[in-house]
C-alpha cells in the first residue's frame, strides 16, 4: 500500500476525529492551533469546495476576523464579526451562536460566493461582484486592499475540505519536527505553517 492509501486508511478509520499515531514521525498532534497575531495559512487550495472547520474567538474581536476565505472584499469570507458572531460581515450573521464559544462551521467557497452554516442553523450566504478564484486562506484572507483581517483565535481538531465529495485538504493540528505550529494535511502529506512571519501557538498535546 503507498503512502497515499496509508494516509486515506488511517483517516477513513479515525472518521475525521484526532487519532494519536496517524502523523509522521517528529510531528506531535496537538488540540488546536491558535492565532494572536497575523499568522495565516495559504492552503493552495481554489475554488469550489466545502470546508468543516471548528473554531472559537479568543475575544470578540473590535474588527472582522477572517476565519476562512480567498478574498477580504464582500462575499468571498466568513469569519467573526465585531457583533459577536460569525458571519460575512456584521449586516449577515447567524444569530445565536457566539464567535467565543466553540463552534463547527461549515463553508462553501466559490468563486463569486460563499455559503455557510455554524452547527445546525439554517445557511446564510453572499455573493460578490466578480469572480475570484485566488487560492483559500485559513485565519485571513487575501487582502483586497493593504488589510488582512486576521482571525485572532483557535481552529481546533481537524479542518477537512472536500469536492465532489473526495476529500481534498485533511489538515491535523501539530507541532513540526523544527518546532513549528501549524496544520498537517494527511491528503498530500505536507506541513502547512504560517504563511506570514506571525506564528502560530499550539494547544495541549493529543
Amino acid at each position: 500500500m503507498d503512502a497515499l492509501l496509508r494516509r486515506r486508511a488511517m483517516i477513513a478509520a479515525g472518521g475525521g476525529s484526532p487519532t494519536p499515531g496517524r502523523l509522521p514521525s517528529g510531528y506531535t498532534e496537538v488540540e488546536y492551533i491558535q492565532n494572536t497575531t497575523n499568522a495565516y495559512i495559504d492552503t493552495g487550495i481554489v475554488p469550489s469546495c466545502t470546508w468543516k472547520i471548528k473554531a472559537i474567538a479568543n475575544t470578540t474581536p473590535s474588527s472582522v476576523g477572517i476565519v476562512i476565505g480567498t478574498k477580504t472584499s464582500s462575499g468571498h469570507w466568513v469569519g467573526a464579526t465585531t457583533g459577536g458572531y460569525w458571519g460575512t460581515g456584521n449586516s449577515n450573521y447567524i444569530a445565536g451562536y457566539s464567535n467565543t464559544n466553540e463552534s463547527e462551521l461549515t463553508v462553501v467557497v466559490n468563486g463569486n460566493s460563499v455559503v455557510f452554516s455554524v452547527g445546525t442553523s439554517s445557511t446564510k450566504s453572499a455573493t460578490a461582484s466578480g469572480d475570484i478564484n485566488t487560492s483559500v486562506w485559513l485565519f485571513s484572507a487575501s487582502p483586497t486592499s493593504s488589510t488582512y483581517y486576521p482571525f485572532l483565535g483557535k481552529m481546533i481538531g481537524d479542518v477537512i475540505a472536500t469536492r465532489s465529495g473526495n476529500e481534498i485538504f485533511h489538515g491535523v493540528c501539530c507541532i513540526s519536527p523544527n518546532n513549528e505550529v501549524g496544520l498537517y494535511d494527511l491528503i498530500s502529506g505536507s506541513f502547512f505553517g504560517s504563511s506570514s512571519e506571525g506564528a502560530f501557538t499550539a494547544g495541549p498535546t493529543v
